[in-house]
């Protein structure tokens, strides 16, 4: 089992190297065996992880992440934020809508020898696809 600090250590790496550099974050701190648990499949690996950040981080543009808030507790990480961009690009199958969207989501990760092998992310989707004109 890790520490807390050890597990805030790597939640804080992650953080500063910043979503933009989500290929940097998958290849320092992902472990080979990990898991990131989708809403639909798993994605397994660093590669897994990148796959599924490009698909999302492709369909936008000029964004910014703002942290909420962050803890670490255990082996477990948390973290709260809250994501802007505009909608340029496919996404999955949705067209470019050139929306400007906000929406939150939340982080969990565990830790184990230095480094992340769990994820679960879960971004509000049903604000994502009201905002991007998908519902009433």
């Amino acid at each position: 089992m890790m520490s807390t600090e050890e597990t805030r250590a790597i939640l804080n790496r992650a953080i500063a190297l910043g979503m933009e550099n989500y290929e940097a974050i998958a290849d320092e701190l992902h472990s080979e065996d990990g898991v990131n648990h989708g809403p639909v499949e798993d994605d397994h690996g660093p590669e897994g992880w990148k796959r599924r950040q490009a698909q999302f981080i492709s369909a936008f543009s000029e964004m910014e992440w703002t942290i909420e808030a962050a803890l670490a507790d255990g082996d477990f990480g948390a973290v709260r934020y809250t994501f802007t961009g505009t909608h340029t690009s496919q996404l999955e199958n949705i067209p470019p809508t050139g929306k400007r969207v906000k929406v939150g989501g939340m982080t969990v990760m565990r830790t184990s020898g230095g480094r992340i092998v769990e994820i679960w992310a879960h971004l509000d989707r049903l604000s994502l696809a009201q905002q991007l004109g998908l519902l009433a």
